[in-house]
């Protein structure tokens, strides 16, 4: 009877739990409030024909390995608590694959396509950078119809929580993961892409210990350090200092707008509140990607790295590293960072009509594992060096500026901000606190009573460091003539030549045109350009955005 009743009633009822599943709950930072709402399309184009079969066959083997089999889980709520759950079946079948796989066979070329010609293709011959809007309609071809991408898809199916979908063309191949967020973040992106590519070349010695199976690494991260009887009291000075410093600078922008704070301070909610505003259905038309090529990277070096000669010595970061005498620093993703949202916010008119005083904040995504492989005397390792921890495992590193501050410093000046603000905030104490203030402090983001005078934010999210164009498939590639092993002379022979990451949010959050934007880096690929993407709050704003990209320079 209550089959019939939600039949006709039309609610979706969550399929029968399975006795031989085994059922852990998600870690803490992968069942939140954001994950649980955002999707990820995650698509990389191969200028090469691979074996479809030779790829999920692979990925199927990987989600068997223990630990890894967690990959493949189902995901459940349990209604008691309101909590996610993995249900991972005691073996993978075609009824129960780890992996939902489907296949599209197109009988033309990639640029013969009327959708698959849409996809940005760098000209290598340009040294400027290039700009190329991004498509809702390139759905028809990076992704089944009908594949999941809200939480309720997974809820209410049976279907594995990793989507794989294979589209063959003449010519190339591109191959589309998705997810939802709670699954893992880009640094775990990496890592199973690496293992995946480790079983495809048949080197299963190579894929690391799964870490966390079942059990949450990080449930202490932040936690109060009573086994000394020290709460924030008892951190190192240099620790207090370094959060005071980085409150104050922010209390110095934000002085009218005090029930921001505690939100900012905490990552996670700042994150939470960039995607609701930013990643919707229709966002895809507000985006742009964007490719830089080596010699416009090596321009922009130049002008940064002279700025630092007007900055005082005090805010430059050094490289002590060397035998030789401290040099400025400046990695490319400060400089990168930097330069796009010194575009994006030159492309908000009312931004920069805003009173000299109005707020900018930048957080960019700090990938946290590198940090927790240390320990210290306080702090235990919380991911060991070597392991796979595929999960979300991110703060945010925060630099605060007026809008007079922000539209009078010169590129270096505001690369210099950020990797200073790195240093400091990114450091195994400096974590340690911040996410422990998180944990006390309050979690609600309260929008100021007129939209248009609050903070304009910005995020930005480097994923150079994953290297998702070192991606290497070259174990499945197909010659046009069937045999394996062709097309030797490529340097993009078995890699990505371009790749897609699109996020879907399906709230309505009603702020309309804001100020703010969300930029990141892809990454680095084969021929030594960046691919970067930035996402505005409306139409205009992308169109005035790509309009100073193409003036700069």
């Amino acid at each position: 009877m209550s089959f019939l009743s939600n039949y006709f009633t039309g609610q979706r009822v969550a399929p029968p739990r399975i006795p031989t599943d085994t059922i852990i709950p998600l870690h803490s930072r992968d069942d939140t409030h954001q994950n649980r709402n955002v999707s990820v399309e995650f698509t990389m184009c191969f200028d090469a024909v691979l074996d479809e079969r030779k790829l999920v066959a692979a990925l199927w083997r990987l989600l068997e390995k223990p630990g890894w089999r967690k990959l493949g889980a189902r995901l459940r709520l349990n209604t008691s608590n309101d909590k996610l759950e993995y249900h991972i079946p005691a073996q993978y079948s075609k009824e129960r694959p780890p992996v939902n796989f489907t296949h599209g066979i197109f009988d033309s070329k990639l640029k013969d396509h009327p959708l698959g010609c849409q996809i940005p293709t760098a000209n290598e011959r340009n040294d400027s950078v290039q700009v190329f809007g991004v498509l809702e309609s390139q759905c028809g071809v990076i992704s089944a119809k009908g594949n999941t991408s809200v939480l309720d898809d997974w809820l209410f199916s049976d279907e594995a929580q990793l989507g794989l979908h294979v589209a063959s063309f003449k010519d190339a191949t591109l191959v589309t993961l998705t997810w939802l967020h709670t699954l893992l973040d880009a640094m775990g992106r990496q890592t199973l892409l690496r293992a995946w590519t480790a079983v495809l070349e048949g080197r299963d010695e190579d894929v690391p210990e799964f870490w966390g199976y079942d059990f949450d690494p990080l449930m202490r991260l932040g936690a109060s350090l009573d086994e000394d009887n020290q709460g924030a009291e008892g951190m190192s000075a240099g620790t207090t200092q370094v959060q005071e410093k980085a409150q104050s600078q922010i209390w110095m922008v934000m002085s009218n707008f005090k029930t921001w704070l505690p939100s900012l301070l905490d990552p996670r909610t700042t994150l939470a509140y960039l995607y609701s505003r930013f990643f919707r259905p229709t966002t895809t038309q507000n985006g742009r990607m964007l490719y830089m090529p080596p010699a416009y990277m090596a321009r922009l070096r130049t002008e940064a790295m002279h700025d630092l000669e007007s900055l005082d010595a005090s805010q430059i970061t050094y490289n002590t590293s060397t035998s030789s005498a401290p040099k400025p620093f400046l990695s490319d993703g400060d400089i990168f960072s930097a330069w796009l949202i010194r575009h994006l916010v030159s492309s908000d008119t009312s931004l920069l009509n805003s009173p000299p005083a109005r707020p900018i904040i930048i957080l960019n995504v700090l990938g946290m594992r590198d940090v927790l492989s240390t320990s210290s005397s306080k702090y235990e390792v919380l991911i060991p060096k070597g392991k796979a921890y595929v999960a979300n495992c991110t703060g945010g590193i925060v630099s605060a500026f007026s809008v007079q501050q922000f539209v009078g410093m010169p590129l270096g000046h505001v690369a210099a901000r950020i990797r200073k603000d790195l240093v400091e905030q990114a450091n195994r104490e400096a974590v340690e606190a911040s996410q422990r203030a998180s944990r006390n402090g309050q979690q609600n983001l309260t929008p100021p009573s007129d939209p248009q005078m609050g903070p304009a934010a910005y995020v930005f999210s480097n994923w150079a460091k994953a290297t998702l164009f070192d991606t290497d498939f070259s174990a499945a590639v197909v010659s046009d003539d069937g045999d394996e092993g062709g097309l030797t002379s490529r340097p993009t022979r078995g890699k990505p030549v371009y790749i897609s990451v699109n996020g879907h949010d399906r709230r309505v959050d009603g702020w309309g045109k804001s100020s703010g934007g969300i930029g990141m880096c892809v990454g680095k690929d084969a021929r030594g350009g960046y691919w970067l993407g930035a996402i505005t709050p409306a139409k205009e704003f992308a169109e005035e955005f790509e309009k100073t990209v193409l003036s700069d320079f």
